[in-house]
């Protein structure tokens, strides 16, 4: 293992806390996360119906899902087929797609799309077909969707279907750490009393979602702290891929909003809308033959490189029509118009923001990881479909394939893991402390850590920083546990961080969504994966 990633913080938690007190309650399988992925595999699971099941989630009102404003991309339309969808898949890729994984999704997504028609999910539709949006390096507009807020409404469908069977709710939980027994898994997890409890399953499905929150500029809420990823990486998960972090190219600026980065979808670009500098230029010529469609990585890097030469950027929307725009993205006009924005008439100020982590825990094609008992699907998985760049739009295709077949493989799991529950030894029991101060400015000081020096643009100087940097923050967590969500948010937060940190500079190329100063070319020698395990 690399020097890099040794974090003197290894909360272990379990075995400084010991079993005993501890309420302990027990499933047949857990859920961690109530996005899309989670929400799917949920509903594969509880098709069996003596099957028990829990949902854990910091908030079932919150997810990377739900702001998902684009849509599904699926190869339906009467000028599109699955191979030019597994084309431009690849092309994105750079290299790095699994070519099963990316025949899968693609083969397998029409059917998942038709059946939430089937449970009742609305999608925009013109002339009785679908109304296919395009986005970039998309070759033709396969985006399914529902106006510019898909991902809330399909949140709301697949909860809906959840509910029909049941499952428990923990919401308003935090999950610490697993404990991993000969026949079970352990989740222990602190309520939103700050109490501890012990949940004990034959399976665990990882759905815990991205990292975006490591990162000063992200459209991510602000539960996205790489919780399940770091819980996964402490129990000897194998990670892939942690160098590729995906940066959406126009976001409102939190100074702008007042608050986190607002997401402005590439549906807007595809739809016609263009970006321009503060001298009125439309730039992405400059850039790339494709212009404002180019690869998100692509048109964030030319965006990084106007603003580094003085030029502000921005997003120019009004020459759409405007009944068009306020029925095809409403929450969007919602939004700029809450910040004194008239869409018609005014430029959109812009900048790019941490988006989407492309890498995560491998996983093979029915969910499962190298420990046994724990599953991963949705961003926290690396499947092999995204390489090493995401095409716009297949995150909720894969979350709804992968859930699908992730349910699958915890079923037969459990079905051959049969047995009765366990029963945990007792141990001493010892509290962690209770308060620590300080947890804003130390998440503050690792979000500029990755800003600066795992950003847009890297080089071995700039990751030397940021890793530098977030040396120091681990000093000031210190080795002393507490009792809280901040502080265990913190600790995973430094934890994905360096691990980001780590790949990005065992990487010396540049490929898809990685880019470094200090070597700027794709190499074809570096045309394999870089895994991470404890």
């Amino acid at each position: 293992m690399d020097e890099n990633i040794r974090c003197r913080i290894n909360l272990g938690l379990l075995d400084r806390v010991g079993w005993y007190g501890l309420e302990k309650e027990f499933f047949d399988v857990l859920v961690v996360g109530s996005g899309v992925a989670g929400l799917r595999t949920a509903i594969e699971i509880l098709n069996r119906k003596d099957v028990s099941l829990a949902i854990i989630t910091k908030d079932s009102r919150e997810s990377n899902s739900k702001y998902a404003q684009g849509g599904i991309a699926v190869a339906l339309g009467e000028r599109d087929n699955a191979r030019l969808h597994v084309r431009d898949t690849m092309n994105v890729g750079a290299g790095l797609c699994d070519v099963r994984t990316v025949n899968i999704v693609v083969k397998e997504a029409p059917e998942r799309v038709k059946e939430l028609v089937g449970w009742g999910c609305t999608f925009d539709k013109s002339n009785r077909n679908f109304d296919f949006g395009l986005e970039s390096a998309h070759s033709v507009a396969r985006i399914v969707h529902y106006k510019d807020k898909t991902g809330d409404v399909l949140c709301d469908v697949l909860k809906k279907k959840v509910s029909e069977r049941s499952p428990v709710w923990f919401d308003g939980c935090f999950c610490v750490d697993f404990l991993l027994n000969r026949g079970f898994v352990g989740v222990l997890v602190l309520d939103k009393h700050e109490e501890l409890k012990l949940l004990l399953a034959k399976a665990c499905v990882l759905a815990s979602g991205g990292v975006g929150q490591i990162y000063s500029n992200t459209t991510n809420p602000l539960g996205s702290t790489g919780d399940g990823i770091a819980m996964g990486y402490r129990a000897g998960a194998l990670l892939r891929g942690m160098e590729f972090v995906q940066f959406h190219p126009t976001a409102l600026s939190a100074e702008t909003v007042g608050g986190r980065c607002f997401l402005i979808s590439e549906s807007v670009r595809g739809a016609g809308a263009f970006l321009v500098n503060s001298v009125g230029e439309r730039f992405m010529g400059k850039y790339s033959r494709n212009k404002d469609l180019a690869t998100r990585d692509v048109v964030s890097r030319a965006i990084w490189n106007e603003m580094l030469g003085g030029r502000s950027v921005f997003l120019d929307m009004r020459l759409l029509d405007g009944s068009f725009v306020r029925r095809r993205f409403p929450t969007i006009v919602k939004e700029c118009e809450r910040n004194g924005i008239d869409v018609s008439v005014d430029l959109l100020p812009i900048v790019p923001a941490a988006h989407y982590l492309v890498g995560g825990i491998k996983t093979d094609l029915f969910g499962r990881c190298n420990i046994g008992g724990i599953f991963v699907v949705g961003e926290a998985a690396s499947t092999g479909l995204h390489g090493a760049n995401r095409l716009a739009s297949n995150s909720l295709a894969e979350a709804l394939v992968f859930g699908r077949r992730c349910g699958v493989g915890v079923l037969r799991y459990i079905e051959k893991n049969e047995q009765k529950k366990p029963a945990p030894p007792k141990g001493r029991r010892v509290r962690p402390r209770g308060f620590f101060g300080g947890v804003s400015k130390i998440k503050n000081k690792i979000q500029e850590s990755c800003w600066g020096g795992l950003g847009i643009l890297r080089s071995r100087q700039s990751i030397t920083d940021g890793l530098l940097m977030l040396k120091s923050v681990e000093g000031e967590l210190g080795t002393t546990l507490f009792l809280s969500r901040e502080y265990f948010e913190a600790v995973n937060m430094l934890t994905v961080a360096k691990l980001v940190g780590v790949a990005a500079m065992k990487r010396k190329e540049s490929r898809g969504a990685h880019y470094r100063s200090d070597y700027p070319k794709k190499i074809d020698s570096w045309r394999k994966n870089i895994n991470i395990t404890r």
